[in-house]
């Protein structure tokens, strides 16, 4: 309530809008040390039976986007992840029990194994409504910048607003990318349409990761028990 200098106070309802927030999913497995070892030893044979495609890769080898065809055990496991972790984003957004509903979606991935000084140019990924990145094997312990900030083979988020530094909060320093440490067993789920770029990776083992695209084709209401 305000104090008005007239014969009555001035009183006001509020709310606080958070306008088009970007969701990102973040999930770390453990347990999947057996499976990791066999993605990752797929992932390195198929570099070596194959050439790869360039994307947004630079110096990394892009395997075609067939990954989940490939038949093994592992495959089929990767694949069950990406549907759990989809399912999850969906119900979340739609603020749905996921138990309520069905998804079904078309899927295609491909295999990323990076070395010394191989990165991602800034890119997206069109005709898809889900983007999924996950770490096969982090490679070596991250290089870090003056100050402690991590560098080698990051992913760079960037912030899909334009120009959000346009109004300065003195003491706030302007962002316009949000960094993601690779991790082995770490899923991350985001808009297709969000940019996002590797930095260069600095490591001496092979950084293998695996990228996924997703659509949603149609969603089915469950019948209550």
């Amino acid at each position: 309530m305000v104090e008005s200098a007239g014969e009555r106070a001035v009183e006001f309802t509020e709310e606080r809008l958070e306008l088009f927030p970007t969701h990102v999913f973040k999930r770390l497995y453990t347990g999947l040390e057996g499976v990791n070892e066999r993605l990752a030893r797929l992932c390195l044979e198929k570099e070596r039976e194959d050439q790869g495609l360039v994307r947004s890769n630079v110096g990394s080898w892009h395997s075609k986007n067939d990954l989940l065809k490939w038949k093994d055990p592992a495959i089929e496991v990767f694949g069950a992840l990406v549907r759990d972790l989809v399912h999850a984003y969906a119900a979340e957004r739609l603020q749905r029990d996921p138990s309520s509903f069905e998804l079904t979606m078309s899927s295609e991935a491909w295999a990323n194994v990076s070395r010394a000084g191989h990165y991602a140019k800034p890119h997206v990924h069109p005709s898809a409504n889900f983007a999924i990145v996950y770490y096969v094997d982090a490679g070596d312990e991250e290089v870090r910048q003056p100050g402690g900030r991590p560098v080698s083979g990051v992913l760079e988020l960037l912030d899909p607003r334009n120009r959000p530094e346009m109004f300065h909060t003195p003491g706030v320093l302007p962002i316009d990318t949000v960094s993601l440490i690779p991790r082995a067993g770490l899923m991350l789920a985001f808009p297709a349409w969000l940019y996002h770029f590797v930095n260069p990776y600095q490591g001496t083992r092979p950084r293998i990761s695996i990228a996924c695209n997703v659509t949603v084709m149609r969603l089915e209401e469950r019948a209550a028990k």
